[in-house]
C-alpha cells in the first residue's frame, strides 16, 4: 500500500538521491520505477514452498523472477522510447537487478542499461546454501558458463558480455547483513569482498567503492558518506551515471 512504499522510500528519499529539486544530481529528471521485494528469493524464484515452522506450515512464494518479467512488460509498453536506464538495486533488489539485467536489456533493445548494485556483492555461499536456494526457489539464474554453481561468474560473465555498459557496487568490507545470509556466521568475509573487487569491479568500466566496516548499504549516505582517502560517495554514483572520470574503484 501507499504508506508501505513510503516508509520504504524514506532512507533514499532523505538521502537525496531523489530530490527533483537538486538539479546537480543526474536523476532529477528521470523516471523512476520500484519493484518491491516480499518474495524470499532474490527476485529469480519461480516456485511456491510451504515450510513448517514449530507446529505451523507456512506458505510463502518465491515468484520474484516471475514479477520482473511482468513489470518488464509493463514499462515496455509504457516506455517504448527508453534510451537510458539506470538499472539499480539494494541488498537483495541488488542481487535482482544482477541476475536480471539480460531481461531488461531484451526488454529495451535500444537503451543503454548501466548497473549500480549497494550491499550485494557476488561472493560465494557457504554450506551449500546457492544449490538449495536453487532448488527451493527454482531460480532463473542467467545462462552463462559457471553461473549455476558460482555468483562470482555471474559477474565476470555480465562484464565480459557488456564490455560498453557501467557496472557499479556499493558494499563494506565484512558487511554483516550479507555474512549471516550468505552462511559465514561471525567469520570476516573482507577477504572475499576485497577478491571480488580486485577481481571483477577494477576493470574499465566496473568499479567498486568499498569501504571498511560491518554496514549493510550506503546508498542513504549519497550526499554525506565519504569513503577511503576523503573520497565522496556522491562523486561515485554520479559519475558512474555520467560515465566520467568520478567513477573509479576507490576502496581500503
Amino acid at each position: 500500500d501507499e504508506v508501505l512504499f513510503r516508509q520504504e522510500l524514506a532512507a533514499l528519499q532523505a538521502s537525496g538521491l531523489l530530490d527533483r529539486a537538486d538539479g546537480a544530481t543526474p536523476f532529477s529528471a528521470a523516471n523512476f520505477v520500484v519493484v518491491p521485494y516480499c518474495t524470499g528469493d532474490l527476485f529469480v524464484g519461480e516456485a511456491v514452498r510451504d515450510y513448517s515452522v514449530g507446529v505451523s506450515t507456512r506458505t510463502v512464494h518465491h515468484v520474484g523472477g516471475n514479477n520482473v518479467r511482468a513489470v518488464l512488460a509493463d514499462l515496455a509498453e509504457r516506455f517504448p522510447a527508453t534510451r537510458q536506464i539506470w538499472l539499480t538495486g539494494v541488498s537483495a533488489g541488488g542481487y535482482g537487478a544482477l541476475f536480471s539485467y539480460e531481461l531488461v536489456a531484451a526488454a529495451f533493445p535500444e537503451a543503454r542499461v548501466d548497473v549500480l548494485v549497494d550491499g550485494s556483492p557476488l561472493i560465494e555461499p557457504t554450506g551449500g546454501l546457492l544449490g538449495t536456494w536453487r532448488s527451493q526457489w527454482q531460480a532463473q539464474q542467467p545462462d552463462c558458463a559457471g553461473c549455476d554453481t558460482s555468483l562470482a561468474a555471474v559477474a565476470a560473465s555480465l562484464h565480459a558480455a557488456h564490455p560498453d555498459r557501467r557496472f557499479a557496487l556499493l558494499t563494506s568490507q565484512n558487511d554483516e547483513v550479507i555474512r549471516s545470509y550468505f552462511g559465514y556466521g561471525l567469520t570476516d568475509i573482507t577477504p572475499q569482498i576485497d577478491a571480488l573487487a580486485a577481481d571483477e569491479y577494477d576493470q574499465a568500466q566496473a568499479h567498486a567503492f568499498v569501504v571498511p566496516g560491518t554496514e549493510h548499504v550506503l546508498l542513504g549516505g549519497y550526499r554525506t558518506r565519504s569513503g577511503p582517502n576523503g573520497s565522496l560517495l556522491r562523486d561515485f554514483v554520479d559519475g558512474w551515471a555520467h560515465g566520467d572520470e568520478r567513477f573509479v574503484t576507490v576502496r581500503p
